[in-house]
């Protein structure tokens, strides 16, 4: 085809057209990275619940973002793996989601996790729900898993197909048309137990269910539209070479956006294919996941550049590649369908959402610059820095007009000195060089009032109000009323400056727009709205009203909304091309708001400006103040430090809803209003609470309350009944001590007294002892001799060896007061050897020490047993005419020991006897005695003395003396004479 065809110019002209005829997109970019309260900046899934918080799985845990911050989950609370490389909302309060790479778990909105899947035998990546079952794969592999009522089944894809060697690169939900498989052999689409095939043999990267119920599919780096039936045809686009499609998504005005692992970002936008990463800044990072959310936000999930958010716009937004003339929007005038859009550099006109241009003859500086539109008739009239032009309805520019208005006279030298009003089809207004001018086009009168006394040098508009004229000017208000003309440059202490536009409302109030402000004039009485130097309207420059009688504000921060009781704001956040907004209309016909910025025209379609009710709750979060990512459970207890809680209130709406506010009280208090969504409450008495918060939207509450947040604040110790029970106890140990210290000194005082006595006892057993001696060495010595006599030389020198001993034993005995048992039964054994042999055996003994007490080391005082055998001896077993025998016994029970001795003598009664006659009497047992008696004093148990006859009623009964010594006998004596 020759190029000159009329074919390749009707292309060429689409081709350079067509920007003209395209809505405008803004692209502004939020970021959330780290800085923001993300764990990490690797972000891999997005999956938004039904309260509208949206979860994150991320390469460090899961993060909820419920648009004002991040609430973090990790290992910590029970996650398999840090990384979550998926994540859906499966209804109720929970989420499922991959804990990588083998793990299918689910969270709950009280952060608690639990795991529903273990080695799932898939490096899990992707999950996709339909009808309430949850298809798992790996990318590339001939696997995938169902996960339905918490049961978990692999199948293997050539199995179910019918095919061999497929390999799954994409599972995407079909609504009510089932789920489609996008593979390595083609399309499959499964609904219930019924296969569908498609595009067999072709390889299917990914594919999205569009909005217009079409599947949008790529092939082979080709895109492919299904239209009647599920029947693909090709679309004329391409992506490059070595691009695969790892994800589609479909935005809420209709994109269609492509991402690759590592090829770029692309977006199908008004039959366009436009390569995206340098717009979304990401040359050099990928993104692992797209998100529409349910108010029409699309997210980016990023490998490290955390999360992009490209909010909705409530706004349509048109510039000069739409046709405007200039994008700096100045005036705004309606009639009929059409549009009338005054900018600095000319004249456009819009019909249908398409925008042409109308040229103006530029013969000068500012011919261009429409500073004023206004009706005259069919006609428009239109005024620029430097000439004043008319059209007709077919939009050509004629001068009848204007010469019947008389205009063409006047040469306006600035914009700033001129203006013009057209108060109805036969009456027209001007001002020009401070001199208001009525003309009348009938009869062509012309009337003039002065304003240089009010230094009036420009104007604004004009309003007939309470019978008479208002004109806004750059002084104030002028009021003209008959020939009258007077001025107001003030209301109350606000003083007035430029009043830029006047508008009646149904209830006939007259509002004023302002350089300071906006103001409702009514009952002789001006009232502000909204006061730029103290609530944040900054130049107000235009006024419109709505269907509803709501008063729509156009300034240079934005728009504001207002029904004379709540309020709303609108602003670049919302999608406005710029805050700075010059002018404002209301199309009755349409139902829209026109809205001229510095950086063009915004619209703002019916659909939005109905206001959708709103049925949610805050969600309530709660930490300590100043641990922020330390959330606390509801129903937690808290020490008494830790009184001061932070109170985060979440209501999960991005975009401007309207006016969001927020209340709150504790307990039984009243309502409070918050500013923001973080309150901060200190000194939080101890007890039981809780704290209530709800969302305001537009002044008005919302449908649902939020659950309370119920906590404990424990009593600080000082309150406590035990605080107050431990001075009492103090005192009552002090006092216990002061006594004890007492009684202590006074008993060792006493015990001290009885060791002494004791000790004063054992002195004179001992004295006696060695009173004792010289009867006994003296008869000794005479047995010696006897031996001697006889030539018994070997029994004498055993004799006196063993009486040598037992000297020397009885002196070392006699100072101490203990001895161990051994040393008490070796110096007994050898006193009864010696005195055995000095009686010529006229008796036997026998000493049994039982093994348990031989094992121990038993004290027992010093020379206790020798009393008792000496008198056992010569008073039992002497007087005999036969043989005696005389036993000694010793045995442990308990912590006692015990000794008992026996003889076969003539028994206490005859030794009383014989004793009585005038013979010995036994001092040694009254001083033995006595010394038991005090050593008694000494511990808890006493030393124990029992003697008796050993055969009542025999001729010679024999005597049993029983012995028992209290093991703490010697560790009380050994503490007495060591206190320390």
């Amino acid at each position: 085809m020759p190029l000159k065809s009329p074919a390749y110019k009707i292309i060429f002209l689409w081709l350079f057209l067509l920007p003209l005829f395209a809505v405008a997109q803004t692209f502004r970019l939020e970021q959330y990275t780290t800085h923001n309260g993300l764990p990490i900046d690797n972000v891999y899934a997005a999956a938004q619940d039904s309260n509208g918080f949206i979860w994150f799985g991320t390469d460090f845990g899961i993060a909820r973002f419920d648009g004002y911050r991040f609430t973090n989950y990790s290992k910590a609370n029970g996650m398999a793996n840090k990384a979550v490389t998926d994540i859906v909302y499966a209804g109720g309060d929970s989420l499922i989601f991959f804990s990588y790479p083998f793990t299918i778990q689910a969270i709950h909105y009280d952060g608690r996790i639990n795991t529903l899947v273990e080695n799932s035998h898939l490096s899990l990546q992707q999950l996709t729900k339909h009808n309430g079952e949850y298809y798992c794969y790996q990318r590339g592999v001939g696997k995938f898993a169902l996960l339905e009522k918490g049961k978990y089944q692999l199948f293997d894809a050539d199995s179910v197909f019918g095919i061999k060697g497929i390999l799954i690169n994409a599972i995407v939900t079909l609504e009510e048309k089932g789920i489609a498989f996008c593979t390595s052999k083609g399309l499959f689409i499964k609904e219930g137990s019924h296969i569908i095939q498609m595009l067999p043999n072709r390889q299917i990267q990914h594919l999205v269910y569009t909005k217009q119920k079409k599947m949008l599919a790529v092939s082979e780096g080709k895109l492919l539209e299904s239209g009647f039936e599920f029947e693909f045809k090709p679309l004329p686009f391409s992506f490059p070479l070595g691009f695969t499609v790892y994800h589609i998504e479909e935005e809420s005005n209709g994109a269609v956006w492509f991402r690759g692992i590592d090829k770029g970002v692309y977006r199908l936008l008004n039959s366009e294919l436009q390569e995206m990463s340098e717009r979304v800044r990401m040359q050099n990072k990928t993104i692992h996941e797209f998100f529409n959310d349910a108010d029409g936000n699309f997210w980016f999930c990023t490998d490290g550049a955390g999360i992009l958010l490209k909010k909705k716009s409530a706004f349509i937004n048109y510039e000069t590649n739409d046709g405007l003339a200039n994008n700096k929007v100045l005036r705004l005038l309606k009639q009929n369908n059409e549009l009338i859009i005054g900018t600095s550099n000319g004249l456009s006109i819009m019909q249908d959402k398409k925008i042409k241009t109308i040229d103006l003859p530029q013969n000068g500086i500012g011919l261009k610059y429409v500073s004023q539109l206004f009706q005259a008739g069919n006609d428009i009239i239109g005024i620029c820095i430097e000439k004043t032009f008319a059209f007709n309805d077919n939009y050509d520019l004629f001068e009848s007009q204007i010469k019947d208005f008389g205009l063409d006279n006047h040469r306006f030298r600035a914009f700033k000195t001129t203006f013009a009003w057209q108060q109805d089809e036969i009456t027209s207004w001007i001002l020009s060089s401070s001199s208001l001018s009525k003309l009348q086009k009938a009869t062509g009168k012309k009337e003039s009032f002065d304003l240089a006394p009010f230094k009036v040098r420009k104007g604004y508009s004009m309003i007939e109000y309470e019978n008479k004229l208002w004109f806004g000017t750059d002084a104030g208000i002028i009021f003209i009323e008959g020939n009258k003309v007077t001025k107001k440059d003030s209301v109350g202490n606000e003083k007035l400056g430029q009043v830029f536009n006047f508008l009646k409302d149904k209830q006939n109030r007259l509002w004023i727009a302002t350089d300071i402000g906006l103001f409702f004039y009514e009952y002789n009485k001006f009232t502000a709205i909204e006061k730029g130097s103290t609530l944040g309207i900054n130049y107000c420059k235009a006024i419109t009203i709505d269907g509803k009688g709501k008063i729509w504000a156009a300034t240079w921060d934005g728009i504001f909304v207002t029904d004379g009781k709540t309020k709303k704001y609108y602003n670049t956040n919302d999608g406005l091309p710029s805050k700075t907004v010059n002018c404002i209309l209301y199309d009755s016909a349409g139902r829209n708001i026109f809205v001229g910025t510095e950086n063009g025209l915004a619209v703002l379609y019916d659909s939005v400006l109905t206001d959708a009710p709103v049925n949610a709750a805050v969600f309530i979060n709660c930490s300590i103040a100043g641990y922020e990512n330390n959330s606390l459970k509801n129903n937690s207890t808290l020490p008494p430090s830790q009184n001061s809680l932070g109170f985060y209130l979440s209501f999960p709406y991005y975009q401007s809803i309207g006016d969001i506010t927020y209340e709150y009280k504790l307990d039984d208090g009243s309502w409070t209003p918050a500013a923001r969504p973080t309150i901060i409450i200190s000194d939080i008495g101890s007890g039981k609470h809780s704290f209530y918060a709800r969302a305001k939207v537009n002044g008005e509450p919302v449908a649902k309350d939020a659950e309370p947040f119920i906590f404990t604040v424990e009593k600080p110790f000082y309150k406590s009944w035990w605080f107050w029970l431990i001075p009492v106890l103090i005192l009552q140990l002090i006092i216990y001590k002061v006594v004890n210290h007492y009684n202590k000194k006074e008993r060792e005082k006493k015990l001290a007294t009885q060791s002494q006595q004791a000790e004063y006892a054992s002195l004179k057993q001992q004295a006696f002892t060695l009173l004792m001696n010289p009867h006994f060495i003296f008869n000794a010595l005479n047995s010696v001799q006897y031996y001697v006599n006889r030539q018994d030389r070997q029994t004498a020198n055993k004799y006196l060896s063993d009486f040598a001993t037992l000297i020397r034993r009885s002196f070392d005995a006699s100072q101490k007061s203990f001895v161990t048992l051994d040393e008490e039964l070796e110096t007994i054994r050898l006193y009864l050897q010696l005195e055995k042999m000095r009686f010529t055996d006229k008796f036997e003994y026998t000493i049994t020490v039982s093994k348990e007490t031989a094992d121990d080391d038993w004290m027992l005082p010093s020379m206790m047993l020798q009393p008792f055998l000496e008198n056992a001896v010569l008073h039992g077993l002497m007087p005999l005419s036969e043989k005696g025998l005389l036993t000694i016994d010793a045995s442990a029970a308990g912590n006692s020991l015990y000794i008992t001795i026996t003889d076969t003598g003539i028994g206490i009664e005859k030794s009383k006897a014989l004793r009585s006659g005038g013979k010995h009497n036994s001092k040694g047992m009254q001083l033995i005695k006595e010394r038991i008696e005090l050593l008694s004093k000494l511990g808890k148990e006493p030393i124990e003395l029992t003697i008796t006859e050993l055969n009542p009623g025999a001729i010679n009964p024999g005597t049993k003396i029983i012995l028992v010594i209290p093991q703490e006998l010697y560790d009380v004596y050994q503490q007495q004479r060591n206190p320390s």
